[in-house]
This record gives structure tokens, C-alpha cells and sequence, in this order.
């Protein structure tokens, strides 16, 4: 079954001269360079939001693969008719250690 995941796309660089000048200018920007700023700005947002939203589908599909999954081991378990205590059981190399007798009336028990 093929991916239905793929890539995100990397966010733009940002345009506007007021964020990417290092130097502070003195004078109050211009009305226009504000409105193109804050339209960028939105943009970016609604951008953001829907990078957000595409990954919480994408954490939905595999939280849902990984469902799938788990119920398919259990249905093979299942089928296959071994028990987990009998398989974990079949693990086990001896009885375990001997118990210390103090050599009192239940030592031969």
C-alpha cells in the first residue's frame, strides 16, 4: 500500500525589509510597508495553521495504522492458538531455585 504521507513544504522567507534589516530604523516605517507586513504576517499564520492541521491528520493515519496493527497480532496470536502465559511459561529453564530447609518437621514436605 503505498504512502499517503508526504513531505511538508518549507515555510517562505519572510519579505518584508522592517524584519530582516538588522539595524533599527529612526523613522516611524510607512503605512504601506506596515500593511504589506501584517498581510505577510497573516499569510505566514494561515500558512501555520495549516501545516497544523495537515499534521494532526497525518498523527491520525498513524495512530490509526498502528490500531490496525496491534489488532492484526492479536488476531494472529488468536489463530495460531498459543496462549501467552504457555508461551511465556516455555521460557522458563528450570523450577527455579531450591528452597533453604531448615530441617524442621516440613522439611520433607
Amino acid at each position: 500500500m503505498p504512502s499517503r504521507l508526504q513531505p511538508y513544504a518549507l515555510p517562505s522567507a519572510m519579505q518584508s525589509s522592517l524584519l530582516s534589516s538588522n539595524d533599527q530604523p529612526e523613522a516611524v516605517p510607512s503605512l504601506d510597508e506596515l500593511e504589506s507586513l501584517h498581510a505577510e504576517l497573516e499569510s505566514l499564520r494561515q500558512k501555520t495553521l495549516e501545516r497544523a492541521h495537515k499534521a494532526e491528520e497525518v498523527l491520525d493515519m498513524i495512530e490509526a495504522s498502528m490500531r490496525r496493527a496491534k489488532k492484526a497480532v492479536k488476531r494472529n496470536v488468536k489463530a495460531s492458538g498459543v496462549d501467552r502465559d504457555e508461551g511465556e511459561r516455555g521460557l522458563l529453564v528450570g523450577p527455579g531455585p531450591a528452597p533453604v530447609s531448615d530441617g524442621g518437621p516440613d522439611a520433607w514436605l
